[in-house]
């Protein structure tokens, strides 16, 4: 990719997970930053090729399976940009 984004640390996110087999401890950095979308198309593989990414509307995230995390819900309520200072967010499962 040939994009140079400007990049604003905006969350550091510590999730508590469980599954039936360990625990994990997951810290997220989160970032805002203006990409434009055609400079991303739709279907993008990740490097190692288990995820795909596709934009989506804001207004239609709540209906996408995402892990509940509250990065999620501040993405919701357009609270991500009502301010740009750094928070920490903590969730357990």
């Amino acid at each position: 990719m040939n994009i140079a984004p400007s990049f604003h640390l905006r969350y550091i996110v510590e999730l508590f997970l469980k599954s039936p087999k360990t625990k994990y401890h997951e810290i997220g950095f989160y970032f805002i930053t203006s990409i434009l979308e055609s400079e991303i198309a739709d279907g993008f593989r990740s490097l190692d090729g288990d995820s795909s990414y596709f934009w989506i509307p804001v207004d239609e995230l709540a209906s996408y399976p995402v892990l509940e995390h509250p990065i999620k819900e501040k993405v919701i309520q357009g609270a991500v940009l009502q301010h740009s200072n750094l928070e920490h967010l903590i969730a357990r499962d």
